[in-house]
Parts: structure tokens; C-alpha cells; sequence
């Protein structure tokens, strides 16, 4: 899913805006946005190695 928001971020990201007038304007990108799924990825990457790598170390340093 959080691929999906990447790819999904970016594609709009190149894609211009344009109304019925014929006037186009680019797409402004939103730094909340990117704060986001960046912490997303984050806590996704943090998952994936809390159990084989960070656990145990903290374990380790609670002893």
C-alpha cells in the first residue's frame, strides 16, 4: 500500500493541470505529503527488521 502512495505521489507529481480554458499549471507538490510517507516508510522499514535486529540489541542493553 505504501508503494502505492509512492507511485501514486509521483505520478501526479508529473502530471500537469489543466482546466477547459487550455491554461495548464504544474502540479504543486505538498511537503506534508512527503513528511508523511516518509515516516510511513519509516515505521514499514523499522517493522521489517525490529524482531532480527533491534530487539535483540535492546534486550541486550536491558540486562
Amino acid at each position: 500500500m505504501l508503494a502505492l502512495a509512492w507511485g501514486d505521489f509521483f505520478w501526479r507529481r508529473r502530471r500537469p493541470v489543466c482546466d477547459r480554458g487550455g491554461a495548464c499549471l504544474a502540479a504543486a507538490g505538498s511537503a506534508r505529503t512527503t513528511i508523511l510517507l516518509g515516516l510511513g516508510s519509516v515505521v514499514v522499514g523499522l517493522a521489517f527488521v525490529w524482531g532480527a535486529y533491534v530487539e535483540p540489541i535492546l534486550l541486550k542493553l536491558t540486562r
